[in-house]
């Protein structure tokens, strides 16, 4: 199907939100991106010339509505955030950000009428689970990050039943891959590699579900040409976790780099635990789509990526 209407993507100076600006780029489109005001958008930087850039702040309502009465989007990738960073603690722009923001963002946007409106949810929503969560798992938030993206995602599905609107949320798990923050795991062991340093390291048994970028484009392309009639949440993972250990061990083969393995070197974070992992059964079901690449996989693309672009592996380097 087509995409044949005004596209909207929010924190599009962002990890997620800049990689499906990248691909819908390349697929010929000129999506309006929105990004915070004085946020240097160095993940973007290369594809400016081909969207239509806003600087916005999406916990002002006025600035909101009159964004969406101008652009009137058909499509919404809803993907602005804060908290999901360590230095990211204070609760006020926190609810701000993720909560007022959402509100704000779907009240102008079932004003304007619209087609599909994704929001981007989170694994935190979950807690801390000790098996395979589902859609229906009830969800044990454990922070402010995680609370309020339950709150914008609980709205979500209210204005999905409630106004019969294609608002789907999509609880990302945790995604790798080009542009990711450098101070990551993933961006942190590719650039130790490189200069053949050891990292730091917490627990070798902490665990997560890694899931490569592109295969989160893929999808999000895939549910903008199918809009489903109804919205709903979906989880967006592997299905398959992976430990500490074994993510680095895969990186030391693929770069055939000995790290001296120091586990404990890092004290644990409060989100760090052994079982993390989704069932993605129903996003599989649902849009036909399964993630295509392996850790080893994902791995090895991510790496040769940054071979091509080693000054993204460096905070604050005004790329």
């Amino acid at each position: 199907m087509k995409l044949d209407g005004p596209m909207l993507i929010t924190g599009a100076a962002g990890f997620i939100g800049a990689n499906i600006s990248h691909r819908l780029t390349k697929l010929g489109l000129r999506p309006h991106l929105v990004v915070r005001k004085f946020r240097y958008p160095w993940r973007i930087k290369s594809i400016l010339s081909k969207v239509v850039l806003h600087e916005c702040d999406l916990t002002h309502e006025r600035n909101v509505e009159s964004l969406i009465q101008r652009v009137k989007p058909k499509y919404i990738i809803h993907c602005a955030s804060y908290g999901n960073y360590p230095s990211q603690t204070d609760p006020k722009p926190i609810v701000r950000t993720n909560i007022l923001g959402t509100f704000y963002l779907l009240s102008a946007c079932l004003k304007s009428g619209f087609r599909i409106f994704i929001n981007s949810g989170s694994s935190s929503e979950y807690g801390f689970q000790n098996f395979p969560c589902t859609e229906e798992t009830l969800p044990k938030p454990n922070g402010h990050y995680a609370w309020s993206k339950l709150a914008s995602t609980l709205y979500c599905e209210y204005v999905a039943k409630a106004y019969r609107a294609s608002v789907l949320t999509f609880r990302f798990y945790s995604v790798y891959g080009p542009y990711e923050e450098p101070t990551r795991l993933i961006p942190t062991l590719i650039r130790c590699s490189f200069e053949k340093k050891s990292p730091s390291l917490v627990s070798a048994g902490v665990a997560r579900d890694f899931i490569h970028i592109d295969d989160v484009v893929d999808l999000c392309v895939l549910a903008l040409k199918r809009r489903l009639k109804s919205g709903g949440i979906f989880n967006i993972g592997t299905g398959k976790q992976s430990t500490l250990k074994s993510v680095v061990s895969c990186m030391m083969q693929i770069t055939n780099t000995p790290f001296d393995l120091r586990w404990g070197s890092m004290p644990n974070r409060i989100w760090d635990t052994n079982v993390w992992v989704c069932n993605n059964q129903k996003v599989k079901r649902e849009f036909n789509w399964s993630p295509k690449r392996s850790l080893k996989t994902g791995l090895t693309e991510t790496i040769r990526w940054y071979q091509n672009h080693r000054a993204f592996l460096y905070p604050n380097q005004g790329v």
